[in-house]
């Protein structure tokens, strides 16, 4: 059985992926709370150290800060923690991974494109292009830092996860819900065109990646407009 060591694993899609993978996955979860094993994901030395010790075969990087407009409020901050986890924390993984042999899968999101594309949608051979967000620069700088590492990884882009029993963050979906059952009005917008994934769906196609070793870029077909 592979063993997978997993860092986000209290979040919407982490939490869940792991929950399902159980069966077909040796999983150890790793962060400050609820973890299997307990570290400090913004110190580098925990990080490398954990990492480089572990027998597992894969890592898996869920952890992310996701508040795209509370990210704004630590803009241009790469001292601060959202840079941090969206940006440091892959290339430090990149790092132990490529020095102890092995795949690094990290999550990522089609905010690392503005939008802009006119033949859309995006491949996964676009250059990442993200619009003038905090959240979308550091998602990009975590992407360009694990490629820049040349280890084996995979980076997987997701758009809007939803999830029908994470009770801890309101996922697009039930943010709706909840608004029509209180008959308040959802506002949405009308210069983007998204695409919710389920977070079983998402759980899905890591394990396939995951089965096989797979290494490169994938996503869905992303159109999206700013």
């Amino acid at each position: 059985m592979k063993k997978l060591l997993v860092t986000g694993s209290t979040g919407l899609v982490g939490s869940r992926f792991v929950e399902l993978i159980k069966n077909n996955f040796s999983v150890v979860t790793i962060g400050r709370n609820n973890a299997d094993i307990k570290i400090n994901l913004t110190n580098k030395e925990e990080v490398s150290k954990t990492i480089q010790s572990s027998d597992t075969n894969a890592v898996i990087n869920f952890a992310a800060f996701t508040n795209v407009d509370e990210a704004e409020k630590e803009k241009n901050d790469r001292d601060g923690e959202i840079y941090t986890i969206n940006a440091l924390l892959p290339t430090w993984l990149a790092e132990a991974c490529k020095s102890s042999g092995k795949i690094l899968y990290h999550i990522s999101t089609d905010y690392v494109f503005n939008g802009k594309k006119e033949d859309s949608p995006y491949t996964e051979e676009d250059i990442p292009n993200p619009v003038d967000s905090w959240y979308a620069i550091t998602k990009a700088e975590g992407e360009m830092g694990i490629i820049q590492i040349k280890g084996k990884f995979s980076i997987i882009r997701i758009s809007y996860p939803y999830s029908g029993v994470y009770r801890k963050k309101l996922d697009i979906a039930r943010a709706v819900v909840e608004k029509l059952n209180n008959k308040e009005p959802y506002w949405g917008v009308e210069d983007q065109k998204i695409k919710p994934t389920s977070v079983d769906d998402i759980t899905k196609a890591l394990a396939f990646l995951l089965q096989r070793e797979a290494t490169g870029i994938y996503h869905e077909p992303v159109s999206k407009l700013h």
